[in-house]
């Protein structure tokens, strides 16, 4: 297929990228933006607030590096599904950490979101290309790449709206949660898998004597 914008964008699997990376970095904004004040208000210092958030992103150097190397073995889907199963972990240790501020915790948050969460940045554009591979594939990472950039906008927000209306992120939280679930169901229906199979997937057949 000669992919082009056009016609991508009049197939399932391009919508379903969509929401998957509108749901991903809903997650990871929402939460980046946020999660300092919100230690800050369990009763955490602010140096060690900063200090956890340059964690998470140390955490993601060897996350996105190993992610990557990762999807090439396993397929694109299990590796997001790992991805995005950090996001949810560290949204349930959040809501922990709400109820029982530890530092134990907010290392665990933060390895989660880092080791796992940011690996899906490594992710964005082989899926894609891999799924509408032609010439024209980098303008369609692009306009797929939309769908991340109004989820990181609209996370960003709506946490901060979610304090301004219950005073506590905890329903913030869970909505993180339930979209990283969404973001992984997308990625499985977008099924990069059955467009391009990588090293890891091909059956090996002996070959036969002659």
């Amino acid at each position: 297929i000669d992919w082009r914008i056009s016609n991508a964008m009049l197939t399932w699997r391009f919508w379903a990228l969509f929401v998957a990376f509108f749901c991903a970095l809903f997650n990871w904004y929402g939460l980046q933006a946020h999660q300092t004040k919100f230690l800050i208000d369990k009763g955490f210092t602010p140096g060690f607030a900063a200090t956890a958030l340059g964690m998470a992103a140390f955490f993601g150097i060897f996350g996105q590096i190993g992610m990557g190397a990762l999807s090439d073995r396993i397929g694109r889907e299990l590796a997001w599904t790992f991805s995005l199963s950090g996001f949810g972990a560290a949204s349930v240790l959040m809501v922990m950490i709400s109820k029982n501020p530890t530092t134990e915790l907010v290392y665990l948050a933060m390895a989660a979101q880092g080791l796992l969460g940011y690996g899906m940045a490594s992710l964005f554009g082989a899926i894609t290309t891999e799924i509408f591979a032609g010439p024209r594939a980098a303008s369609i990472v692009a306009v797929v790449g939309l769908g991340g950039n109004i989820g990181a906008g609209v996370g960003a927000f709506a946490l901060g709206a979610v304090y301004d209306t219950y005073g506590s992120y905890e329903v913030g939280f869970w909505m993180c949660w339930a979209l990283s679930i969404l973001s992984i169901a997308c990625m499985w229906i977008a099924s990069p898998g059955r467009i391009r199979v990588v090293a890891g997937e091909v059956r090996r057949t002996p070959a036969r004597s002659r």
